[in-house]
């Protein structure tokens, strides 16, 4: 794309969702294949369209871009916003917390099963985690499912979509997310779009999303830190419906028809 658009002389929009850092056999190439052909390809667009601020920062400074080339457009969802908070049943004996995303070193699943043993050493075996996703780390994760013993607590419920994995966002109690890096989150909105109060790391980009004790909670990178935004949560049942009500409300700015409109402005004028 990028060479017919440079053979035509024909503007064009480069859209970054995420600055991939290096993995596997060929980690080593990434890098110089960013300074060589991805920088020139960002400094060549019209725009650069990234889906945060702390993105828009984070790409303008790395490949030394024109700030008003580079624009922030948020991600929309297709998923149906719920007009009804959620409150806590407490007719359940394990609260129900949901993880949905790829199984890969990205988003740190360790961490997040170090934090269902701190919760469950400290506050009790009241709950229950479903991971929603598959990915290349599958069996690390559930070899430390085992040498944690959290096999009674933790299942593995490969990927879903649609009206699945709609379910499971209006079934949990709350959504927990561990990522090492992101560039948006796309899974919080769809956590908001069901009111479901979200307990994440507190890191670039998801800050953007997640405003700390107002739809969530933000938490250090640590299995003890985690364990007790999860249960402060779960144990305070007015923070918990209004962080509910807030995601609502929060979800209708993520709605596709003002995204698109944005989106087709900046091509127009590009």
């Amino acid at each position: 794309t990028w060479d017919y658009a440079r053979l035509q002389k024909r503007p064009y929009v480069a859209h970054v969702h995420l600055d991939i850092l290096p993995s596997g056999p060929l980690g080593l190439l990434l890098r110089p294949y960013k300074k060589l052909l991805l920088s020139r390809v960002l400094r060549d667009a019209a725009y650069v369209l990234v889906p945060t601020d702390d993105y828009r920062d984070l790409i303008r400074s790395k490949y030394t871009l024109d700030p008003d080339k580079v624009r922030t457009l948020r991600h929309g969802t297709e998923h149906t916003i719920t007009e009804t908070p959620k409150s806590l049943d407490k007719q359940r004996s394990r609260r129900r917390l949901l993880f949905v995303g790829r199984i890969s070193s990205q988003k740190n699943i360790p961490l997040l099963l170090e934090a269902v043993a701190a919760y469950r050493r400290k506050y009790g075996n009241d709950i229950e985690v479903s991971l929603v996703g598959d990915g290349e780390l599958m069996h690390s994760v559930q070899a430390q499912i085992r040498s944690l013993a959290l096999e009674d607590c933790v299942s593995l419920c490969g990927t879903l979509r649609g009206n699945e994995l709609e379910v499971m966002y209006q079934d949990a109690d709350l959504f927990l997310l561990t990522s090492q890096n992101e560039s948006f989150g796309l899974v919080l909105i769809e956590a908001m779009a069901k009111g479901l109060p979200i307990v994440s790391v507190d890191i670039p980009a998801v800050r953007n999303t997640v405003i700390n004790g107002e739809n969530g909670l933000l938490s250090a990178a640590d299995p003890a830190a985690l364990a007790t935004a999860v249960h402060s949560l779960l144990d305070d049942e007015v923070v918990y419906s209004a962080i509910s009500k807030n995601n609502i409300e929060k979800a209708r700015l993520y709605r596709w028809e003002p995204v698109i409109e944005e989106l087709a402005g900046l091509y127009k004028s590009a």
